[in-house]
């Protein structure tokens, strides 16, 4: 995995460099949008993206993104509060502009700096989110703003997922990758449009009237089949060398981590008795993990929670039973190590979950 670091120490010289500053001031909101009060283009939407871009540049460390929203209905007012993702530490917010304007044409400037808008840990990893709402938004309002994660020197950052289409209309979209070194690209695209590569080296495609993600009963896992587009650096592997290389490292984690050790042998004696067949250990075994405590279904703990309970986070198997809870993957785990304990010959499987995606091996990324 490459790893996005924050640029502490030419954060000027980036500044200087960053599209989000040259274009910092927006362009005069065109009166036809102002008077929009619903979109042929997509009747009954409850708002619409007006335009939107991202250009990312791993060469020069940051990604800028914008967008500009109309809003038709008060449903539509949810896409005043952004939320943009970044690594703690690793990555940063950097020149943040936005502005609500009403279909009156007046205009209100959101009047905060990157660093007073609240931080929200999501996950193991630090990923986290800088939440800003747009102010004074009102049914009829357009909503634009633009903002830049920048990294640190010295890593490489992770290629871009450009997701095409959005919950809403989309009328006009840009995209914009300038990598640092060799990648490749897969995806799906709307009849007609292409990504397009620069004699810069810098891939593009340019969308209009891009439809919103459906919403049906019963459909198939919608990420397989919506307009997006995956980059990834390929380096020495083709797909065949890559899942084998990632595979053989995954599963020397899960041997690790499922070791069966002397607490977990306990442990295991502890569920199962010696005349038992394999299937009731099994079964024995899988009642027990049963009954821990789901961390995906409860909730997590917190640090200082697990520092007042005098916990600490799973490394081993043997953690998660002592604990008397984790995550599914920490459990499906512990039952690993336990049929390992118990001398069953077992194995552990990853797979995408239906609900998300079906597994491209042609998108050499394990998330």
């Amino acid at each position: 995995m490459r790893n996005p670091i924050f640029l502490h120490g030419a954060v000027l010289f980036l500044a200087a460099l960053s599209p989000a500053v040259v274009y910092a001031q927006f362009q005069p909101p065109d009166p036809e949008e102002l008077k929009m009060t619903s979109d042929p283009k997509a009747p009954g939407a409850d708002a619409a993206y007006l335009e939107m871009s991202e250009i990312d540049n791993n060469a020069r460390h940051f990604r800028t993104r914008y967008a500009r929203i109309k809003v038709l209905t008060e449903r539509g007012k949810e896409l005043a509060t952004v939320t943009p993702l970044f690594l703690q530490g690793d990555s940063e917010i950097y020149e943040l502009h936005g502005r609500t304007i009403h279909s009156d044409g007046t205009v209100i400037p959101l009047k905060v700096r990157p660093e007073d808008l609240l931080i929200v840990k999501n996950g193991d990893f630090e990923l986290k989110q800088k939440v800003f709402t747009l102010p004074d938004v009102d049914v009829g309002s357009i909503l634009e703003y633009r903002y830049d994660v920048v990294w640190r020197d010295g890593f490489f950052v992770d290629a871009p997922r450009w997701e095409i289409q959005q919950p809403y209309f989309v009328h006009k979209a840009h995209y914009q990758f300038t990598p640092d070194s060799d990648i490749l690209w897969s995806g799906r695209l709307p009849a007609g449009a292409d990504v397009k590569k620069s004699a810069s080296g810098a891939y593009s495609v340019d969308l209009t009237d891009v439809p919103p993600i459906p919403k049906e009963d019963w459909m198939p896992p919608i990420r397989s089949f919506f307009y997006e587009i995956s980059f990834h650096y390929h380096g020495e592997f083709d797909s065949t060398d890559f899942w084998k290389s990632e595979t053989e490292d995954w599963s020397e984690g899960i041997n690790r981590f499922a070791q069966p050790s002397k607490a977990v042998k306990a442990a295991v004696n502890g569920q199962i008795a010696p005349g038992d067949s394999d299937l009731d250990k099994a079964k024995k075994l899988y009642a027990a993990v049963q009954a821990l405590d789901n961390t995906d279904y409860s909730r997590e703990k917190t640090e200082t929670e697990m520092k007042q309970l005098n916990l600490k986070a799973a490394k081993h198997a043997e953690d998660t039973w002592t604990q008397k809870s984790g995550s599914s993957e920490d459990i499906a785990m512990l039952y690993l190590a336990m049929l390992r304990a118990a001398g069953l010959s077992a194995y552990a499987v990853k797979v995408v979950d239906r609900d998300k995606a079906v597994f491209d091996p042609s998108y050499l990324d394990t998330d």
